[in-house]
């Protein structure tokens, strides 16, 4: 099968979008398919992550990044968390909103459509597609889909790794009016897709209740190949170490409830370390000092994407932050199944109910709780029988093993072929 991946993120651009597209073109292609991708150069990324196609099959269209590289339009792209601030923030945040809302139309890919498009039609000259894949966000891609498909006259597949018009953050992006735009742009340009991929069954849900077609859950996963072939061993250390590996999203993905837990076992004498790494992790360091935890909590830059998979194995905890809002419902984060695939315990602090939850309880793979009680008595218990717990660590492999890139990447095909035929 002939298959033409439309993305606006692709490696070696380290996005957690371009890690879950390049795990599908990897595995597409070790199946035998003719992969072709088109994406975007020049984004302002670190550049670790590595093709696992031919280089010869990747178009990286261009995309005029110099534009975003000021600090004015970088700081645009940051979402205006609402705080308790100054009317001159509020001002602020709608000039922001009123701005990004002209310019970054659909977003902030929007230039790099014509240069996809062109790319494109230079690729049908020489060869023709059996459909075309389509990954947002961005959702220009989308666009650049649907234009290439009316040319090619194939059909063509749009994946939701977010909402578009119904996500729960665009009023904190944009204006009202142009949320309304987005809602007939997206109509417009989705009606004429075969059928709809999306990474979780909640999110499944709320786009059935926008299109009348096809949708089908294919999980984010992980890869067991990017992982070290040997664990780091339990070793008989007198200390708790929980790393966590991850954006906090302005605090919205907030650790309070396990600092709360951390200080009730303060005057227990035990050895706890909390390792934070990622872009934003300083917005911890008020917090730190409100709970008197310095010396409990360390705070890390991030660090490339095999090198944090790499260093999970070494951690006896891995620290999930699950986002206790009803808007959320549905949101089901990519770190979760790496977590899996780095085979330590979970501890996932958040709503019980959630689709993250119902993965970690069907695998054993950790304890899910929002209640700093019963998560420092699941630590006191941790401490005194780690090396014990760790050896034995016991998950349903059946349940870790569906979501592998691999077994993800088939039950897409599955789709496709279906579809297609």
């Amino acid at each position: 099968m002939r298959i033409l991946i439309v993305t606006f993120y692709f490696p070696p651009y380290n996005a957690i979008g371009a890690v879950r597209v390049g795990k599908i073109a990897k595995y597409l292609f070790r199946k035998g398919h003719d992969v072709r991708v088109i994406t975007a150069k020049n984004i302002i990324s670190d550049v670790s992550l590595k093709v696992e196609i031919p280089l010869d099959n990747v178009i990286y269209a261009n995309w005029p990044s110099k534009f975003y590289e000021s600090r004015i339009f970088r700081n645009l792209s940051v979402a205006a968390i609402p705080t308790k601030s100054s009317n001159w923030s509020s001002v602020v945040s709608v000039i922001k909103r009123t701005v990004k809302s002209i310019l970054f139309f659909p977003d902030k890919a929007n230039s790099w459509i014509p240069y996809a498009v062109q790319s494109g039609n230079e690729l049908l000259r020489r060869w023709k597609p059996d459909v075309i894949y389509a990954s947002g966000g961005p959702f220009s891609s989308f666009i650049v889909a649907t234009i290439l498909s009316k040319k090619a006259r194939v059909p063509w597949i749009a994946e939701y790794r977010d909402l578009w018009s119904n996500n729960h953050y665009a009023d904190l992006e944009y204006l009202n009016q142009r949320m309304h735009i987005d809602r007939i742009l997206e109509s417009l340009i989705v009606r004429d897709a075969r059928a709809i991929v999306t990474v979780s069954q909640g999110l499944a849900e709320k786009l059935r209740l926008l299109f009348d077609k096809p949708i089908f859950v294919v999980y984010n996963g992980f890869d067991p190949e990017d992982y070290p072939v040997s664990r780091d061993f339990v070793d008989k250390r007198e200390i708790l170490k929980i790393g966590y590996f991850g954006t906090l999203y302005s605090l919205r993905r907030d650790p309070t409830t396990l600092f709360v837990a951390i200080q009730k076992l303060k005057s227990k004498g035990l050895n706890i370390r909390v390792d934070f790494y990622g872009p934003d992790v300083n917005i911890l360091e008020g917090l730190i000092k409100q709970f008197n935890l310095e010396s409990f909590v360390q705070i890390h830059a991030p660090i490339g994407y095999k090198s944090a998979l790499a260093k999970m194995r070494s951690y006896d905890l891995l620290l999930l932050l699950l986002l206790n809002d009803p808007r959320e419902k549905g949101v089901l984060t990519g770190k979760i199944f790496e977590y899996l695939g780095a085979g330590r315990p979970i501890l996932a602090i958040g709503p019980e109910d959630c689709e993250a939850a119902h993965i970690i309880r069907g695998s054993s793979a950790g304890l899910i709780s929002s209640n700093p009680e019963e998560i420092a008595s699941y630590l006191e218990y941790f401490y005194e029988n780690r090396e014990s717990l760790l050896n034995r660590f016991d998950v349903n492999k059946n349940v870790i093993n569906f979501f592998t890139r691999e077994i993800q990447t088939n039950i897409l095909l599955e789709y496709i072929s279906a579809l297609i035929k």
